[in-house]
C-alpha cells in the first residue's frame, strides 16, 4: 500500500525529535494550521503538491512538495526556528514511518508578517522524493 499522502507524519516525527526545536516550540507542531489560541511560536506543516513520477509508464514514486511555516514573535525567533527546520529537514534519506524517502531538498524559503498577530513567518518549501 502505498503511503506517500501520509508524509506529513514523517516531517511531525522528524521535528519533534529535534530537542533544540522542541526546547523553544514545545510540542506546538501542528499539521495544517495552529488553532487560533496557540501561543507562539510554533510551526506548522502543509503537503502542498503530489506529483507521481514515472517513466515509460512505470510508475517510479512521488514528489512531493511540502511547506513547513515557522512562526514566532519576533524575526530573529522566527529565523532560528526555520534554520533548524532546515537543518532538521533538508538532505533527510532513508525509511521513516514506512516511507522510503529518498531525496528531500529546500526549494523555497520567503518570509511574512502578520499584522493581526504582530507576528512573523518563515515558509520553508522542501521537495520530497519518495
Amino acid at each position: 500500500m502505498n503511503k506517500d499522502l501520509a508524509i506529513g507524519t514523517v516531517i511531525n516525527s522528524l521535528l519533534s525529535a529535534n530537542t533544540d526545536l522542541v526546547a523553544i516550540v514545545d510540542d506546538k507542531i501542528f499539521p495544517l494550521m495552529a488553532a487560533q489560541d496557540t501561543t507562539f511560536p510554533f510551526i506548522a506543516y502543509t503537503r502542498k503538491d503530489v506529483e507521481p513520477q514515472y517513466t515509460k509508464d512505470i510508475y517510479t514514486g512521488d514528489k512531493i512538495t511540502m511547506e513547513i511555516v515557522a512562526a514566532a514573535k519576533n524575526e530573529e525567533e522566527a529565523v532560528n526556528i526555520a534554520n533548524l527546520i532546515r537543518d532538521t529537514v533538508d538532505n533527510v534519506k532513508g525509511l521513516y514511518n514506512g516511507i522510503n524517502i529518498r531525496k528531500v531538498r529546500m526549494t523555497h524559503a520567503y518570509e511574512d508578517y502578520f499584522d493581526e498577530n504582530n507576528a512573523y513567518a518563515q515558509d520553508l518549501e522542501f521537495e520530497i522524493t519518495i
